[in-house]
């Protein structure tokens, strides 16, 4: 019997060595095929993703530890009087600071306009961990906080705040967590939570908003989409999403080619999508018991969004106590911060005057 179960063991051994030498083989030939068929380009020659050339300062600021969101550097656009009312807009994926270049001018005129890269993103620290919204959001405080202090601001003032794709969920849980800490939200082109999940459960083409996660977190994804021309990459990410291609320049090429242009640089912003779908549910049950927000919203969405419906726009306020309105931009996609930045500004600037 003895023998007989030694004979079984060396049996699984062998299996257990077969299978790991296959997987181990396929890998290496996997990594071949992409050192042949999708070379990493160079990056772009005078591209410096922590100075962005324009009319705003570059900055980098260190955020401390804290509430089990790691400590960061942050690099961040600022423009506009220092003393004037802060407004804070937060970009998405696949973007950086540099997709809100056309409102930071309009804003700067009255208010104080600060545009961080995203944790993981550009210009700012790739740790591996803290692509949670609790932590993302502790981010967004902690920065608030910090640039207070540094420019020399009262802490306890509250801010307006726009945020586009993944700037607008980090938007939703702030608000809900902290709605004294700011004046006003904009969200665009993203629900609040539940309303995503309501729309889900009546509609097959919401539903398909699945699969592009599961896409996106993938093995090797990271590498794959690095490996890709830059043109290619700009017809995946922008170009085949804009309704106006115009609104995208030869000039702003560059600074998206070295932004996602290495596995590294695509490791952050993936991870708010793994994050997404291995804990999403427990996202989706922090916001049903979380009750109603209680800050003054203001949801701007593009029509031919063709990840995000338009109709989860109105169903986003019933989810707000406080006033909220929402406005839907016929002729314009999820880029809305791009196609229509003169729009969006004038809708908000009414919004907030109100």
């Amino acid at each position: 019997m003895k023998h007989a179960d030694n004979g079984i063991g060396s049996k699984l051994k062998k299996i257990f060595l077969f299978v790991l030498l296959s997987i181990v083989m396929f890998a290496g030939t996997f990594e071949i095929v992409l050192y042949f068929f999708l070379p990493l380009s160079p990056d772009p020659i005078g591209v410096d993703l922590s100075h962005i050339p324009g009319p705003w300062e570059n900055s980098m600021i260190d955020l401390p530890k804290r509430n089990g969101s790691s400590a960061l550097r942050v690099h961040f656009l600022s423009a506009g009087p220092l003393t004037a009312p802060v407004v804070v807009l937060l970009h998405g994926f696949p973007d950086t600071s540099y997709g809100w270049r056309s409102m930071i001018p309009l804003l700067s005129k009255q208010y104080r306009v600060l545009v961080p890269d995203l944790r993981g993103y550009a210009g700012t620290d790739k740790p591996e961990d803290g692509y949670d919204l609790r932590s993302l959001s502790e981010d967004l405080f902690t920065f608030v906080e910090e640039t207070n202090k540094k420019e020399g601001r009262d802490s306890d003032s509250p801010i307006h705040v726009l945020g586009h794709d993944w700037g607008a969920s980090i938007v939703w849980f702030a608000i809900t967590e902290k709605p004294k800490f700011f004046r006003t939200a904009t969200v665009l082109d993203i629900p609040h939570p539940n309303a995503f999940e309501e729309q889900t459960s009546v509609s097959s083409k919401q539903r398909e908003y699945r699969h592009f996660v599961y896409r996106l977190i993938a093995p090797r994804s990271a590498r794959l989409l690095a490996g890709l021309s830059q043109e290619t990459r700009a017809r995946i990410f922008y170009l085949n999403e804009l309704q106006n291609n115009h609104v995208l320049h030869d000039s702003d090429k560059p600074i998206y080619h070295a932004a996602f242009n290495t596995p590294e640089e695509m490791f952050g912003p993936l991870e708010y999508y793994r994050e997404l779908a291995f804990h999403g549910d427990s996202v989706l049950e922090y916001f049903k018991n979380a009750g109603p927000v209680k800050v003054e919203t203001l949801v701007l969405w593009g029509a031919k969004d063709n990840y995000m419906m338009s109709e989860m726009a109105a169903l986003s306020c019933k989810s707000v106590e406080a006033r909220c309105e929402f406005e839907i931009y016929p002729n314009s996609g999820h880029w809305l911060p791009w196609e229509e930045p003169v729009k969006v500004f004038n809708r908000w600037k009414k919004f907030i005057d109100q």
